[in-house]
């Protein structure tokens, strides 16, 4: 290899490594009490809230209580979810009938979520909190935890008939009021 193609190899490395530094992404909802007990079908979701960078997901992960989830590396696209599970078959068995396009990446992560509370941070570069989502209590089967607003860090349990919503906007969040009805 000549030294032209080391550094544009390396030049490429670097971009594609280097932390993006305006993305907004959150913790937007999480399915800490499983259906019927099935705790493979827990699961977080992500949200970048940015209009307009995406995230590497290089360097971010999730955290709750001792236990670290990972994201999985990648991208995630502006106003883009990702929801991260332990068990991605059963999550699109379980959400959308098995049908595979979902519209938003599944990944999985070994994990465990607290059903009667806890909190999951995530966390970019292994020092920065930027988004936190608590839950309160275990609340019914079935039924996830959802944020808001992705710029505040609290939320409460769905109202959605399906009890969560994956990869839409949640069924809590606190929509603009259109005066010109």
């Amino acid at each position: 290899m000549n030294l032209r193609t080391t550094i544009i190899l390396i030049t490429i490395s670097i971009i594609a490594m280097a932390p993006t530094t305006n993305a907004d992404v959150v913790v937007n909802e999480i399915l800490a009490n499983e259906p019927s007990g099935n705790v493979n079908l827990e699961w977080i979701e992500l949200f970048n809230n940015s209009t307009n960078t995406s995230a590497n997901l290089h360097f971010y992960y999730a955290r709750e209580g001792q236990d670290t989830i990972w994201p999985g590396g990648g991208f995630l696209a502006p106003l883009e979810y990702m929801v991260i599970c332990r068990d991605s078959v059963g999550f699109i068995d379980q959400w959308f009938n098995g049908n595979d396009q979902v519209g938003f990446n599944v990944v999985e992560s070994p994990m465990t979520l607290t059903n009667l509370g806890g909190v999951i941070y995530l966390v970019k570069l292994e020092t920065d909190t930027i988004s936190q989502l608590s839950w309160s209590d275990e609340g019914e089967d079935n039924v996830s935890w959802e944020r808001f607003l992705p710029t505040i860090d609290t939320g409460g349990a769905s109202i959605d008939p399906s009890g969560s919503t994956p990869g839409r906007v949640n069924s809590i969040s606190i929509l603009p009021v259109d005066l010109t009805i």
